[in-house]
C-alpha cells in the first residue's frame, strides 16, 4: 500500500515513514522542502515529492502517479509562524487541506487522515484542568468560544478545517479521521521553528523541552521564567507517528457519517522540572535556573492543559505509548540525534 505523508520531511512526518516502512508499506513524502535528516537511512525505500498543498494540481498529480492508497495530511504553518503571518497561515492550512481533501475525492482515496490540534476544544475547566486532570473525555464540548483574546491563528485555522472537512468527507464518500495530540517534542523540533522562536525565548510546551535537551547535552544550564513551567500532556514525536500512522492503516475504526476522531498523548501529564530531573540525572552539571515571571508569550497558555481519555485509540487503533516515561524519552531524543547528526 502507497501512503502519502504531506509534511513528510518534518518532526512528525519523518517517523511516520519510518513506522509505515516497519509495516511493510510505501510512504510517498511530500514536503515543500524536502529535508532528509531522518530518513537518510530509510531513503532508497521511499519516495520522495516537492510540492506545494496551496497547488493542487501539485498534490493531485502526485496521488494519481504513485497509486496513493490514504493520505496522513501533517503538512501545515505550525503556531509561532501562524502568529507571524496569518494569511498565509489560512493560505495553506485551509486552502491547502482544500486541496488534499479534493484530490483525495478526485482519484478515489479510501481515507485522509488530518492532524488538527487539541486547542479546538472549549476552554479545559474544573476536574479535567489542573491539578486534577480526570481524563479528557473525546466529545468534550469544543468550536464554542465566545472570545477571540488570545485564540491563536493556528486554533482558528484547525476549527475552520474541521468543520470543512466532516461536511465535505460526507458529501464525497471519504473515510476522515482527525487526530488531536498534546504539545509535541522531539528530534528535529528546534531546527524546524527556530527562527520565530528564538525571537521570543519565554516560551514554554514542547519546544522548551528541547532547548533543555538541547543545552545540557552541550554542557551548560537554562535560564527560564515561572510561567514557562507547565504541567500538560506533552507527547513525543514519535508516538504521536504511531497514532496517526495507526489511523490510517487500522481496519477496527468505528466511522460515525464518514468521520471519526482520536486523541493522541502520553497517557500522562508532565511538568518541565520533571524533564529537569531527568537530565540532571543524566548530566549532573546540568541545572534549570528559574527566575520570576515577567509576563512573556507563556503566561497566555491557560485553558488547554489537560490530559487525555486513551480508550478509544486504544480501542479502534491499538495505539499504546511508547514514550510515557520521560527519562526513556529523554534518552531516545538524545539517541536519534546523535545517530541522525549532519
Amino acid at each position: 500500500m502507497n501512503t502519502l505523508v504531506t509534511g513528510g520531511t518534518g518532526s512528525i512526518g519523518a517517523w511516520v515513514a519510518h513506522e509505515l516502512l516497519d509495516r511493510g508499506h510505501t510512504p510517498i513524502i511530500f514536503d515543500i522542502n524536502i529535508r532528509e535528516q531522518f530518513l537518510d537511512d530509510i531513503s532508497e525505500k521511499i519516495q520522495f515529492v516537492e510540492g506545494d498543498i496551496t497547488n493542487y494540481d501539485s498534490i493531485f498529480n502526485c496521488v494519481s502517479n504513485y497509486d496513493v492508497d490514504r493520505i496522513i495530511h501533517l503538512a501545515k504553518i505550525l503556531p509561532a509562524y501562524s502568529e507571524e503571518r496569518p494569511v498565509h497561515a489560512l493560505n495553506v492550512n485551509v486552502s491547502g487541506t482544500g486541496n488534499v481533501l479534493k484530490a483525495a475525492a478526485n482519484v478515489g482515496i479510501k481515507r485522509v487522515v488530518f492532524s488538527s490540534s487539541k486547542s479546538v476544544f472549549d476552554t479545559i475547566t474544573e476536574e479535567y484542568g489542573p491539578p486534577l486532570f480526570k481524563p479528557l473525555p473525546i466529545d468534550y464540548p469544543k468550536f464554542s468560544r465566545t472570545s477571540l483574546d488570545h485564540v491563536p491563528f493556528y486554533t482558528i485555522t484547525n476549527k475552520m478545517v474541521e468543520y470543512f472537512a466532516i461536511r465535505y468527507s460526507r458529501a464525497n464518500d471519504l473515510e476522515l479521521v482527525i487526530t488531536r495530540f498534546g504539545s509535541t517534542w522531539g528530534p528535529g523540533k528546534l531546527q524546524t521553528q527556530h527562527e520565530v522562536y528564538d525571537k521570543n525565548p519565554q516560551s514554554t510546551g514542547g519546544w522548551l523541552i528541547c532547548r533543555m535537551i538541547e543545552n545540557a547535552v552541550s554542557g551548560s544550564s537554562i535560564d527560564v521564567n515561572a510561567s514557562q513551567l507547565k504541567t500538560d500532556n506533552v507527547v513525543y514525536t514519535k508516538d504521536v507517528a504511531l497514532g496517526v500512522t495507526l489511523a490510517a492503516l487500522s481496519d477496527n475504526v468505528h466511522f460515525t457519517s464518514g468521520h471519526r476522531e482520536f486523541l493522541l498523548d502520553a497517557g500522562c501529564v508532565f511538568n518541565h522540572k520533571d524533564f529537569a530531573e531527568a537530565l540532571h540525572e543524566l548530566y549532573p552539571s546540568f541545572n534549570l535556573v528559574v527566575n520570576e515571571d515577567d509576563g512573556g508569550m507563556a503566561s497566555h497558555r491557560g485553558g488547554v492543559a489537560c490530559r487525555f481519555d486513551l480508550s478509544r485509540s486504544k480501542e479502534e487503533l491499538g495505539y499504546s505509548p511508547r514514550f510515557a516515561d520521560v527519562k526513556t524519552a529523554v534518552k531516545d531524543y538524545i539517541k536519534t540525534s546523535e545517530k541522525y547528526a549532519q
